[in-house]
């Protein structure tokens, strides 16, 4: 079935499907196709009709507009996975228990500290592959070496030795660590790291990078002390900020290009490096919203000059900044080394990187068809050297 934003026939016969993000596809006993998609309704292929029409349940699925999976049973009963809105299913015998059910896991089993060394990307993999990069003769070097969905905001003993930034921390500044101390004031160097982030080119002139600082209250998922919040390094307990493109601001964000956030990492000091960004959607279950659209991808290059100038004014103060950022085409002519998809992280994933120093990155989380673009948190560790 093609691709395309308006149910119509073309003269080949081809139907086009009123969406262009499927999630799932099952096919029911009578050899229908059923197709579900992120922000759209549930359509069925018919046979041999060759038409789309809805399925018999749809009313039961407005207020639940982003859909996982679809499977049919036995019986040809159609069940379907929602985001925020749980299971759907048009079997009218079957009735869903009246009370929650409860996880199997304990709240201190769930709130226990995760040892570094036990996370997915485990130390013989970390070993295999910085020996890999601290043979090769090339400068610039990167893999993706996995996702942590078990720490969440437990970060401190377990990510960012070397250093950390958090996206406006406390008065709209960055905040990052230097030398195992802190840095309020966001200045962005380092004695050992050089980095910058910022936003792409289709954005106002006069746009830049974004910090959100929450505050108790303003979080979906429950109390400030929620374990998917990031801890905070100074005042203890636990802080959400995060950065943001500013998408949603634009006409029809979910098809726009870009802005997308953008940062460049230099390393100064020779050695092998993990790289961790850390994911949390904060506010994907407020209501039906289009927060819980985003689904990113990051990709690591090797630095990419910034051709195309940008000014911003920081409102009321009269001061204003001149920056460059980096064009479409810039980014997309230089080779990939690494890539990574981000999606469903309303529980907060932390998504790794293994990259080689001294050397000089530019890495972009690119906001594909969502409503925008976020980053809670990068943490950097130095690898031990390989014997």
């Amino acid at each position: 079935v093609n691709k395309g934003y308006s149910e119509k026939e073309d003269p080949m016969g081809w139907s086009y499907y009123p969406a262009n993000y499927f999630t799932s596809i099952a096919q029911d006993k009578s050899g229908n196709i059923l197709f579900v998609n992120r922000h759209d309704f549930i359509r069925r292929w018919n046979n041999p009709d060759s038409r789309f029409t809805p399925i018999t349940f749809q009313e039961q699925l407005a207020s639940r507009n982003f859909f996982y999976c679809i499977t049919v049973d036995k019986d040809d009963s159609v069940w379907v996975g929602s985001y925020g809105g749980g299971i759907i299913t048009n079997n009218s015998s079957f009735k869903f228990p009246s009370q929650n059910i409860k996880s199997q896991i304990t709240l201190e089993e769930e709130n226990t500290p995760v040892d570094f060394s036990k996370q997915p990307y485990q130390k013989e993999l970390i070993a295999k592959t910085s020996k890999l990069l601290k043979d090769s003769p090339l400068k610039e070097q990167a893999y993706y070496i996995g996702e942590d969905w078990l720490t969440q905001g437990d970060w401190i003993g377990n990510y960012g030795e070397y250093a950390w930034i958090f996206p406006s921390y406390y008065a709209a500044y960055p905040l990052q660590n230097i030398l195992g101390g802190s840095d309020r004031l966001g200045l962005k160097t380092f004695k050992h790291i050089n980095w910058n982030a910022y936003i792409g080119e289709n954005s106002d002139f006069n746009e830049g990078i974004r910090g959100w600082e929450l505050e108790p209250g303003e979080i979906d998922y429950g109390e400030w002390e929620n374990p998917r919040v990031l801890q905070d390094p100074l005042g203890g307990g636990r802080h959400h900020a995060s950065w943001d493109d500013h998408a949603e601001a634009y006409p029809r964000p979910l098809i726009r290009e870009g802005p997308h956030i953008y940062l460049d990492l230099d390393f100064i000091e020779e050695g092998i490096f993990i790289v961790s960004f850390y994911f949390v959607n904060n506010d994907g279950h407020e209501g039906d919203s289009m927060n819980r659209y985003r689904d990113y991808t990051i990709s690591v290059k090797k630095r990419i000059e910034k051709s195309i100038p940008k000014i911003f004014r920081f409102e009321g103060t009269g001061v204003e900044i001149n920056w460059k950022t980096i064009s479409e085409k810039e980014f997309n002519d230089v080779p990939v080394l690494t890539s990574c998809r981000v999606n469903d992280f309303r529980a907060g994933v932390y998504k790794s990187f293994i990259l080689k120093g001294p050397a000089e990155y530019t890495i972009k989380i690119d906001k594909k068809e969502s409503f925008n673009t976020i980053v809670s948190g990068i943490f950097i560790d130095k690898v031990e050297e390989p014997k």
